[in-house]
């Protein structure tokens, strides 16, 4: 799994733990004792997922499962089974993760559709996140776009627009990828990860346009957006970009600064790609 993903799918399970099951509770009521219990247990698999002990973080969203199922509670499981994929995917455990969005989509069957409220409906959109990028990770192009094609975008937000502008691109469609890009840089207020890879997408469409100016103007934007993120390997692809938009729009005294700086963020990343790429460059100059 690239560096990117893995970083990805922690900030999304860490996004997730205490959403959909508490929202009918003020703080001056108790919670019933099953799902108190539920509750501690999510709280440590959490703590263990932000260890890298993807063992035990397993096995506490499993204890809370079990818990929410056994008292019917519909957002507790639901919420369970999407972390619980979550951490099975991280850990390489694709095939444990399949089961686990199986199990959803059955009681998903089960149940009434009116009784999914909106945090939920959120819980919902990242399970089909997930679901498209074990396929996108498989290179099954075609089913991942059509997934998130039958995603409730209002409910993914950015980064379903963000993921659809991926797929779009690496099936050959960068007008449609440039469109969904920049729909997720205006949804993505205030999340930097999600502005940077808007920026990038917008980049990389307009590089396939051969509108090179442009492709400049965004990966300028997402320069700053990965760095704050701590997105090394990013930072250094952006900086490539910036490379490559330069060359073609006539400004060669700035290729080698930024081959060099594609270099050095790459090295800080341990991303030996990157840092064959930036190399190439830094020899044909």
């Amino acid at each position: 799994m690239s560096p990117d993903r893995l970083f990805q799918l922690r900030v999304m399970l860490l996004a997730l733990p205490l959403i959909g099951g508490l929202s009918c509770y003020s703080p001056a009521k108790t919670l019933p004792p099953a799902q108190a219990e539920a509750l501690t247990w999510s709280q440590e698999a959490e703590t263990a997922f932000r260890a890298g002990q993807h063992s035990a973080a397993m096995q506490g969203y499993k204890a809370a499962l079990d818990l929410h199922v056994s008292a019917g509670h519909t957002p507790g499981i639901i919420r369970n089974l999407v972390n619980l994929a979550v951490v099975q995917h991280t850990a390489g455990q694709n095939a444990a993760a399949r089961q686990s969005l199986a199990a959803l989509d059955r009681h998903l069957g089960s149940i009434s559709p009116s009784t999914i409220d909106r945090e939920t409906r959120s819980l919902l959109a990242e399970a089909g996140w997930l679901k498209a990028h074990m396929l996108l990770d498989e290179n099954r192009l075609s089913e991942a776009l059509d997934l998130v094609e039958r995603q409730d975008i209002s409910a993914g937000g950015s980064r379903l627009m963000n993921l659809r502008a991926r797929l779009l691109l690496a099936k050959g469609s960068p007008s449609e990828a440039a469109s969904f890009a920049s729909k997720a840089w205006r949804a993505a207020k205030g999340d930097v990860m999600e502005q940077a890879d808007a920026a990038r997408y917008q980049a990389r469409a307009a590089e396939l346009l051969g509108e090179h100016l442009e492709a400049a103007r965004w990966y300028e934007k997402a320069i700053p957006l990965d760095q704050a993120a701590a997105r090394q390997h990013l930072v250094a692809d952006d900086w490539l970009g910036l490379a490559r938009a330069s060359r073609h729009i006539g400004r060669d005294d700035q290729i080698q600064r930024y081959a060099q700086l594609a270099l050095e963020a790459a090295k800080q990343a341990g991303d030996a790609l990157r840092q064959r790429e930036a190399l190439k460059m830094l020899r044909r100059l």
